[in-house]
């Protein structure tokens, strides 16, 4: 296994038995509780596993349900204050990973909600910390593949050290249509998932895709958007919720970059006016009903901060801006129609959401507004790298994405480099006419190629930890692991 330079480390130990792999798992938060249960699984099929985490909480947790100390890599950001970023060693080390996986670590350093709020050089310390530690655990271990997420960024830079050292790194996600499969989604990106089953496959399952594409078309929803669509009130959970943040403030931010600081909840994010926030909302509306004669644009509004935007549309973080640039592409006879997100109910403070409601051409759309009604009459769908792309293709409606998406594979779905490629989605089109054959065979290789389960955590997902859904989890990653390791014994790279 190829490692990149900069880092010594100690010889790799392979398993004996090649059927045997080595794993790594990200904890994360309330998600470790899932992959634990996960991971055990795993096990009694006789592969080992290894973890990284960033929280002392965690790791003792882990530690209390058996792991062995050496299994687990604990990334604490005061151990960072010492490194010093610029020696010849950690230069080579950070130029290396640039240079193999395309993204810089100050690219990095934006994407991250938590890390970008500090001195760069403090951020600087802490990622040439994190590479060289990510570095030295993998080769010592023979890691051979890690899941987890890639929000965070310790998460990220596992990705990119995995890239540049050959190690399979997976993204599990929800497919979205439907809700209830996941897929293992290559690196950082949600762009490319792994392929685990045969190439003809996808044939086998025709008949599905068509039947999900009508239910889609009678107003199938994703499960998460019933999971998360809940209207802000101060309640005991509420009161709660706010009890632990500050408690996670005060006790683990200094050693855990990954925990947001009390001057983030009470400064910048200010979760909890959520209610306060709604509340003024609907005491001064500020949401229009789309009109039936006017011709449109639909944009839907991404919850920020989400790494739906802010890691995999990173080139795009700045949604009024963006609003603003595709507004100032349309024709004047083109609206846009600017719909929030039934998920971030009082995220967004009215002055906010009146910016951008005066925007020229701009219609404010009402979060509780029905999606699938407002695709249905559109001219065309933008997104960063919504659902309701995917859903739009799936519809027959032109749409884009300004993320490269898994789903840009269907023909109306274009993956847009910038707002000047608007004009693309406003070309004259014929009527689909249902979906094509080819498109069919697109969602016949994404259902061909994820699993059943729901990925998530017990505290916003209880439903994850039952066990029939446990078992289809680990089913599915086992299924990963013989597709990896049949590429393997074939000779095929990645």
């Amino acid at each position: 296994m190829t490692r990149f330079s900069g880092v010594r480390s100690p010889p790799a130990r392979h398993p004996p038995d090649k059927s045997i792999m080595n794993i790594c798992l990200q904890s994360i938060f309330f998600k470790t509780v899932f992959f634990k249960a996960v991971a055990d699984q795993l096990e009694k099929a006789g592969h080992n596993v290894f973890w990284t985490a960033t929280s002392l909480k965690w790791r003792q947790w882990l530690l209390c349900r058996g792991v062995s100390p050496g299994r687990i890599l604990l990334l604490r950001r005061d151990d960072s204050a010492h490194i010093d970023p610029r020696t010849a060693e950690h230069a080579r080390m950070i130029e290396a990973l640039e240079a193999r996986t395309g993204l810089t670590v100050k690219k990095i350093f934006h994407m991250d909600r938590v890390v970008r709020q500090w001195p760069w050089t403090e951020a600087e310390k802490y990622y040439v910390y994190v590479v060289q530690k990510l570095n030295a655990f993998f080769n010592e271990n023979a890691v051979e593949v890690v899941l987890g997420e890639a929000t965070l960024s310790d998460e990220i830079l596992a990705a990119l050290v995995c890239q540049a050292n050959n190690i399979d790194f997976y993204n599990l996600c929800t497919v979205r249509v439907p809700g209830d499969r996941f897929a293992f989604f290559k690196g950082y990106r949600h762009a490319e998932y792994e392929r685990i089953a045969d190439d003809d496959a996808a044939e086998d399952y025709f008949d599905r895709a068509a039947e999900l594409r009508q239910r889609l078309i009678d107003g199938l929803k994703p499960d998460y958007w019933y999971w998360h669509n809940k209207v802000p009130r101060i309640n005991y959970s509420f009161v709660a919720r706010i009890w632990t943040k500050i408690r996670e403030a005060l006790v683990e931010a200094q050693t855990d970059a990954t925990v947001k600081p009390l001057s983030y909840h009470l400064v910048r994010e200010r979760q909890y006016l959520k209610p306060f926030r709604w509340l003024h909302l609907k005491l001064m509306p500020v949401f229009d009903e789309p009109r039936a004669d006017e011709s449109y644009l639909l944009y839907t509004l991404h919850k920020q901060p989400e790494a739906s935007i802010d890691v995999l549309g990173a080139d795009f973080v700045n949604q009024y801006e963006l609003i603003k640039g595709i507004a100032r592409q349309l024709p004047h006879d083109v609206m846009l129609y600017v719909k929030e997100h039934s998920h971030c109910l009082g995220d967004r403070t009215r002055a906010e959401l009146m910016a951008i409601k005066r925007l020229p051409g701009v219609r404010l759309i009402d979060p509780f507004a029905d999606t699938h009604t407002l695709i249905k009459k559109a001219r065309a769908v933008i997104t960063v790298s919504g659902t309701v792309a995917f859903e739009a293709g799936l519809h027959g409606k032109t749409a884009g994405t300004f993320a490269p998406m898994f789903f840009n594979r269907l023909s109306r779905v274009h993956h847009l480099r910038s707002v000047d490629d608007i004009g693309r989605l406003l070309e004259p089109r014929p009527d689909a006419g249902g979906l094509s054959r080819d498109d069919q065979r697109v969602l016949a290789d994404i259902l061909a190629n994820s699993c059943e389960g729901v990925i998530g955590d017990p505290l916003n997902v209880p439903l994850c930890m039952s066990d029939d859904n446990i078992d289809r989890v680990a089913a599915g990653c086992l299924k990963l692991l013989s597709a990896l390791q049949a590429r393997k014994r074939s000779g095929v790279t990645r």
